[in-house]
């Protein structure tokens, strides 16, 4: 017996209500790659110069620079990341895949969002060098990650009344 039935605690029956929260996910999804991208960009660099310190001190002092062209550079991305997991949202029923597509969303405008400025003011666009696959991975471990891990929803019980 459960220990409800001992104590004879009557069961009660929740209706559970799902609510999406799409506007802060994906600011949040968006922020961890504009604050974590670079550092993670910073720790490559420093692996494959085999510097790391020397590294990772240079780059603290450029850190503030790469975090606001960054966010400059990509906040019509988010946008438009923040209207296609509305879209997913009323789609795509099952939380698992659900995530999973938001995941893959917001990779290839993460890409798209590198690679058309390369593509359009290169001399030679199909061209990648190091850097801009460090920053291409980096982006997307972190736009995959955030979408993964960070809560995109919440179950509210039917009984509760929630204030707007």
């Amino acid at each position: 017996m459960s220990p409800l039935a001992i104590s004879g605690a009557p069961f009660k029956k929740l209706r559970m209500t799902v609510r999406f929260r799409e506007f802060s996910y994906s600011l949040e999804v968006w922020l961890t790659s504009v604050l974590l991208a670079p550092v993670i960009c910073f720790l490559i660099e420093g692996i494959v110069q085999r510097s790391v310190s020397r590294g990772f001190d240079d780059a603290l002092s450029y850190y503030p620079y790469i975090v606001i062209f960054s966010g400059m550079s990509s906040f019509i991305t988010w946008i438009i990341f923040y209207r296609l997991i509305k879209v997913l949202v009323s789609v795509i029923k099952n939380i698992q895949q659900l995530k999973y597509a938001v995941a893959a969303t917001g990779v290839v405008l993460t890409v798209l969002t590198i690679l058309i400025p390369v593509w359009l003011l290169s001399d030679s666009p199909f061209e990648l060098n190091i850097t801009m696959i460090e920053l291409l991975a980096a982006n997307g471990i972190c736009i995959a990650g955030g979408s993964l891990i960070y809560k995109l929803y919440t179950i509210i019980p039917s009984d509760v009344e929630i204030k707007e």
